[in-house]
């Protein structure tokens, strides 16, 4: 070796960084154990496990949120007799003096649990207009063969005989479907929709208040006959003439809410059918006016599937950013 070459060994050898003594007392000893291995937590390269457990979370809530709010249906019931809720003993009874015959309590029946449903529905018919005369006295025959009744009628004449008609019908809630099929099979069907009003709160409230205020009266009759002064007496009458005036109302609005639930209302209109241009004329139109509806639909189910998207590619993308930044930070710790 040249003393060249043996001064460059020994710059060399004076460069080279020394490990400190701590950094040589860990490699003796993972030397000595046989260099153990680490059980680390291995996350995957690929962001598809991370958009897949998201995207189970969503269903798993939107699932739950469906199990709840669909759990608590009831029955529905129209018409039947009216269930009055069982009265409390008012003050007025509490009062009655305790000697003599005592005031007899009204027998109630408990409160059913159904619900009283308010239906109605709408229907336009087109027909020739020779034939709308027909037509007319058809609707009302197939309101008498479903045991209901026309409550308001008015038909249109011209010069050429009929040009319209409106129809106010009451038919039985039961039978509602099957009146709206017999008179769609009258003439062509222009336009057919259906409501449903739950009148259930409103039909059980006058329902208590009559049934409260007819255990008053029935009180206050007891009271009278055993009163034993004029005064006494003539203050009685007068609260029960009060009280019958509040039950005359209350049973004409129970009536009313019973017959609300027990029939169902269908408005008719009976209109002309249109000739051979105008049905050209109204074909065009009702076409664009068919896809200016469908293009709202098809827009309408892509605003939904984009609201579902953008929050599953939003977990998707922070469950990638996390496993890449867990994963580097464990590089960095393994190399130092």
């Amino acid at each position: 070796m040249t003393t060249l070459e043996h001064e460059l060994e020994i710059a060399l050898q004076a460069e080279t960084p020394r490990p400190s003594a701590a950094f040589e007392e860990r490699m003796d000893e993972r030397v000595a154990t046989g260099f153990p291995r680490k059980s680390k937590l291995r996350l995957p390269s690929s962001p598809l496990p991370a958009i897949a457990a998201g995207t189970a979370v969503i269903v798993a809530v939107v699932i739950g949120v469906s199990l709840s709010g669909g759990g608590s249906g009831q029955s529905t019931s129209t018409g039947g007799a009216p269930a009055v809720a069982a009265p409390k003993a008012s003050a007025e009874s509490r009062a009655a003096p305790s000697s003599g015959v005592t005031a007899q309590t009204a027998p109630a029946t408990p409160l059913t649990r159904v619900r009283r449903v308010e239906r109605s529905a709408a229907l336009t018919l087109a027909a020739p207009g020779s034939k709308l005369d027909d037509v007319a006295n058809q609707i009302v025959s197939v309101v008498d063969r479903r045991h209901g009744f026309v409550l308001h009628s008015t038909v249109t004449t011209g010069s050429g005989g009929a040009t319209g008609g409106e129809f106010e019908l009451r038919v039985p809630s039961a039978s509602l479907q099957d009146t709206l099929s017999d008179l769609s099979g009258l003439a062509d069907v222009r336009s057919r929709t259906q409501n449903a009003d739950d009148i259930t709160q409103p039909y059980n409230a006058v329902a208590g208040q009559l049934g409260e205020a007819r255990a008053m009266r029935h009180s206050l009759l007891g009271r009278l006959a055993k009163a034993t002064t004029d005064t006494e007496a003539q203050a009685l009458r007068r609260r029960i003439r009060l009280v019958s005036a509040q039950i005359r109302s209350l049973s004409a609005r129970f009536s009313a809410l019973q017959n609300r639930a027990r029939f169902a209302t269908i408005d008719v209109t009976l209109v002309r059918e249109r000739g051979h241009h105008s049905a050209v004329a109204g074909g065009v139109s009702g076409d664009f006016h068919d896809a200016l509806h469908s293009l709202a639909v098809s827009l309408g189910i892509a605003l939904r599937v984009l609201g579902v998207a953008l929050p599953l590619a939003l977990l998707a993308a922070l469950g990638w950013l996390a496993a890449a930044l867990l994963k580097r930070r464990r590089r960095e710790a393994a190399l130092f």
